[in-house]
């Protein structure tokens, strides 16, 4: 209920920042959005600068941190879907429609309907069974990469939102163990597993040139089999 209550925040953020985004673009300049992420972005460390850390969580003890196998494979795969989503807006202003406002409204309904599941679902139920739930996501990007109607894509917009929400309520789930005494330790570990793959994918597709629609089939494979590894058999 917690991480849903934080993933609820986040993405009514994502829904007013794309119609802010959308207004001082249309009337601007990227210049002046730039200076403002920038400058949030420099507001955002604030918080973090305050956080008393436990005294239990003794750096000297972060090689002894163990981290399950499948949450390994699961981080890696995991970096799929943050490239991805990453990727989406470029696609969809190349291939789908040259439009930042487009691109925007995008972004609006797929910010609305993941608040609705969060809202209405995720706090207040499980799922189990993730590799159907992750699998059926894959099936919803395969669709969307392999469609070109401006508005069948913003159905599959809400329906992915609202798939993409599920995801990533499971991942905090399955990825950070609460259970663990050294919080520092294990989320520095896990943390540079994930980033670290990050690199090293990205790399490779700048080394290889892939096409963007090759990249986002990959990524669709990666999320699709990422299910496979969640831990207790869901």
């Amino acid at each position: 209920k917690k991480n849903s209550n934080i993933i609820l925040f986040i993405y009514l953020g994502v829904v007013i920042s794309s119609i802010i985004g959308i207004y001082i673009i249309s009337k601007s300049s990227f210049l002046l959005v730039s200076v403002i992420i920038f400058i949030l972005s420099i507001i955002s460390i604030i918080p973090i600068v305050g956080f008393r850390e436990n005294k239990d969580c003794l750096l000297n003890n972060y090689f002894k941190v163990k981290i399950d196998r499948n949450k390994y494979l699961y981080s890696i795969l995991g970096q799929f879907k943050v490239i991805l989503m990453e990727l989406q807006p470029l696609y969809i202003y190349l291939y789908i429609n040259n439009s930042i406002i487009y691109v925007g409204i995008f972004n609006v309904i797929f910010g609305v309907s993941s608040l609705m599941i969060v809202w209405f679902i995720l706090s207040k139920f499980s799922f189990s069974k993730y590799k159907y739930w992750t699998c059926l996501l894959g099936c919803i990007l395969f669709f969307k990469i392999n469609i070109y109607s401006k508005y069948v894509l913003l159905f599959i917009a809400f329906v992915e939102g609202i798939l993409i929400k599920i995801y990533d309520t499971i991942s905090l789930n399955n990825l950070y163990d609460v259970g663990t005494t050294y919080v520092r330790e294990y989320l520095l570990k896990e943390e540079f597993i994930f980033f670290g793959t990050k690199i090293v994918i990205m790399g490779l597709i700048i080394l290889f040139n892939l096409d963007i629609k090759i990249i986002i089939y990959i990524c669709i494979i990666g999320i699709s089999s990422s299910g496979f590894f969640v831990n207790n058999g869901s």
